[in-house]
């Protein structure tokens, strides 16, 4: 969803009855030209703007708050005992992430007062085609676990046979890797325009024990190291990390997996920093 027209005149419309007084004080505008407004359709902003619209659904069951052709929230008509629910999805893209905190009140990423008075995390996967997660709440505004769903959530980590892994490519190249400091500390390594010298270094050695490096990709990360070696500022440990990170891009193996991902229990009290849904 790319989108250059901006959400900040847009009303706020996050539960029902903001969505149903919306709806009942908005005419339906009349159609032209490709703007096609259906009897149960209407504007959250000017008639121009499908784009931005409610839904109302059979018998005004449920109110859609809709951005172009996603559904980016959906409002339940309250139950006798006062208990409602609400449904969101997301997407990726800024504006929607805008249409979201601007106008049903939501993120990727939401916090509320479960029924005991615990703060819970909310996690909205992102899908474009179907709402992915389904609160429900009390009279008093206060999140019913019990009856809420969202997608499965997971926790990122870096695996640890990848964590192993770089540690020997890296373990295996310290001897080199020192040496080449050294030759940029003396001024006697190779500059970008003129390779050759009397400080000599086995660029093919600097890949061992890899192997599968053709001759070009080895000058290249000659060259990174130099060019990260001659900026101001520069020191061995970013000069290393550059060239190394590198080395590890090309030469991993794709059957050491880079991430773990640990299941997290559906609607937390902790969020950890790096999470997929």
């Amino acid at each position: 969803m790319a989108f250059s027209t901006s959400v900040h005149n847009l009303s706020s419309c996050s539960t029902y009855e903001a969505a149903h007084k919306r709806f009942e004080k908005t005419k339906r505008p009349i159609s032209r030209g490709v703007q096609k407004w259906g009897p149960g359709e209407r504007p959250l902003d000017d008639a121009k703007k499908w784009h931005y619209r409610i839904e109302r659904g059979t018998d005004a069951s449920y109110y859609d708050v809709c951005l172009y052709q996603t559904v980016m929230a959906r409002f339940h008509k309250p139950e006798a005992d006062g208990s409602y629910c609400c449904e969101y999805t997301a997407d990726e893209s800024p504006m929607s992430k805008q249409f979201m905190w601007r106008v049903t009140n939501s993120q990727e990423l939401m916090t509320r007062l479960d029924t005991h008075g615990v703060t819970r995390y909310i996690p909205v996967a992102r899908n474009r085609n179907r709402l992915t997660t389904k609160l429900w709440f009390n009279a008093a505004g206060r999140l019913i676990v019990e009856r809420s769903v969202h997608a499965d959530c997971f926790k990122k980590e870096t695996h640890p046979e990848y964590t192993a892994w770089r540690k020997a490519v890296r373990d295996a190249q310290a001897p080199l890797t020192e040496l080449m400091w050294a030759a940029v500390e003396s001024g006697a390594a190779p500059t970008m325009n003129s390779i050759d010298c009397e400080y000599t270094i086995r660029w093919e050695d600097f890949t061992r024990p890899i192997d599968a490096l053709q001759p070009k990709t080895i000058e290249a990360l000659r060259d990174l190291w130099l060019y990260h070696a001659s900026q101001k500022g520069a020191d061995k440990t970013k000069t290393r990390a550059a060239v190394m990170g590198v080395l590890y891009l090309l030469t991993h193996p794709g059957c050491i997996p880079k991430e773990k991902l640990t299941p997290i229990e559906p609607f937390p009290t902790e969020m950890p920093a790096k999470w997929t849904c």
